[in-house]
Protein backbone atom coordinates (compact mmCIF):
# COMPACT_ATOMS: atom_id res chain seq x y z
CA UNK A 1 0.00 0.00 0.00
CA UNK A 2 1.36 3.39 -1.00
CA UNK A 3 1.23 6.18 1.57
CA UNK A 4 0.51 9.80 0.64
CA UNK A 5 2.80 12.47 2.01
CA UNK A 6 1.16 15.73 3.00
CA UNK A 7 2.24 19.10 4.27
CA UNK A 8 1.37 19.90 7.84
CA UNK A 9 2.28 18.34 11.13
CA UNK A 10 3.73 14.88 11.20
CA UNK A 11 1.65 12.10 12.64
CA UNK A 12 2.14 8.37 12.82
CA UNK A 13 2.63 7.05 9.30
CA UNK A 14 2.81 10.36 7.45
CA UNK A 15 1.63 13.94 7.58
CA UNK A 16 -1.81 15.43 7.97
CA UNK A 17 -3.40 16.97 4.89
CA UNK A 18 -2.56 20.66 4.55
CA UNK A 19 -5.01 23.18 5.88
CA UNK A 20 -6.60 25.82 3.65
CA UNK A 21 -4.34 28.37 5.33
CA UNK A 22 -1.21 26.33 4.52
CA UNK A 23 -2.26 25.91 0.90
CA UNK A 24 -2.96 29.63 0.57
CA UNK A 25 0.41 30.42 2.14
CA UNK A 26 2.25 28.18 -0.33
CA UNK A 27 0.34 29.68 -3.26
CA UNK A 28 1.33 33.14 -2.05
CA UNK A 29 4.98 32.06 -1.71
CA UNK A 30 4.89 30.70 -5.28
CA UNK A 31 3.62 34.04 -6.58
CA UNK A 32 6.14 36.05 -4.58
CA UNK A 33 8.98 33.76 -5.67
CA UNK A 34 7.96 34.27 -9.30
CA UNK A 35 7.85 38.04 -8.72
CA UNK A 36 11.40 37.83 -7.35
CA UNK A 37 12.43 35.84 -10.42
CA UNK A 38 10.96 38.49 -12.74
CA UNK A 39 12.87 41.22 -10.90
CA UNK A 40 16.15 39.30 -11.31
CA UNK A 41 15.44 37.79 -14.73
CA UNK A 42 18.32 39.43 -16.58
CA UNK A 43 20.87 39.04 -13.80
CA UNK A 44 23.23 36.14 -13.33
CA UNK A 45 22.02 33.54 -10.90
CA UNK A 46 19.56 31.50 -12.94
CA UNK A 47 16.30 33.28 -12.11
CA UNK A 48 15.41 33.18 -15.80
CA UNK A 49 15.02 29.40 -15.40
CA UNK A 50 12.09 29.99 -13.05
CA UNK A 51 10.30 32.08 -15.66
CA UNK A 52 11.25 30.06 -18.72
CA UNK A 53 11.09 26.46 -17.49
CA UNK A 54 9.14 26.12 -14.25
CA UNK A 55 5.37 25.93 -13.89
CA UNK A 56 3.62 26.98 -10.70
CA UNK A 57 3.21 23.30 -9.81
CA UNK A 58 6.99 22.77 -10.10
CA UNK A 59 7.69 25.67 -7.78
CA UNK A 60 5.01 24.48 -5.36
CA UNK A 61 6.54 20.98 -5.21
CA UNK A 62 9.99 22.46 -4.62
CA UNK A 63 8.69 24.67 -1.81
CA UNK A 64 6.73 21.86 -0.16
CA UNK A 65 9.28 19.09 -0.61
CA UNK A 66 6.92 16.88 -2.60
CA UNK A 67 6.98 15.25 -6.02
CA UNK A 68 10.48 15.24 -7.49
CA UNK A 69 11.74 17.24 -4.51
CA UNK A 70 10.98 14.78 -1.68
CA UNK A 71 14.58 14.98 -0.44
CA UNK A 72 13.60 18.34 1.06
CA UNK A 73 12.05 17.04 4.25
CA UNK A 74 10.16 20.15 5.30
CA UNK A 75 8.12 22.77 3.48
CA UNK A 76 9.29 26.36 3.52
CA UNK A 77 7.33 28.76 5.69
CA UNK A 78 8.79 32.16 4.80
CA UNK A 79 9.55 34.10 1.65
CA UNK A 80 13.23 34.15 2.57
CA UNK A 81 13.27 30.34 2.76
CA UNK A 82 11.40 30.09 -0.55
CA UNK A 83 13.81 32.40 -2.35
CA UNK A 84 16.79 30.56 -0.87
CA UNK A 85 15.49 27.11 -1.83
CA UNK A 86 14.61 28.10 -5.40
CA UNK A 87 17.71 30.29 -5.71
CA UNK A 88 20.01 27.46 -4.65
CA UNK A 89 18.57 25.22 -7.36
CA UNK A 90 18.54 27.73 -10.20
CA UNK A 91 22.02 29.02 -9.37
CA UNK A 92 23.27 25.45 -9.80
CA UNK A 93 21.49 25.24 -13.15
CA UNK A 94 23.04 28.60 -14.09
CA UNK A 95 26.54 27.31 -13.25
CA UNK A 96 25.94 24.23 -15.36
CA UNK A 97 24.74 26.39 -18.25
CA UNK A 98 27.89 28.50 -17.95
CA UNK A 99 30.08 25.36 -17.95
CA UNK A 100 28.34 24.08 -21.08
CA UNK A 101 28.87 27.33 -22.97
CA UNK A 102 32.62 27.26 -22.34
Amino acid sequence: MRMKIYLGNKQAGGRKPPTKRELDMIDELVEKTKAHAYLHYEEEGGWDFVIETMEDSDIKELLTGTGDWEHYKTPVTTLEQAIKRVGDLVSLWDEQRFDITW
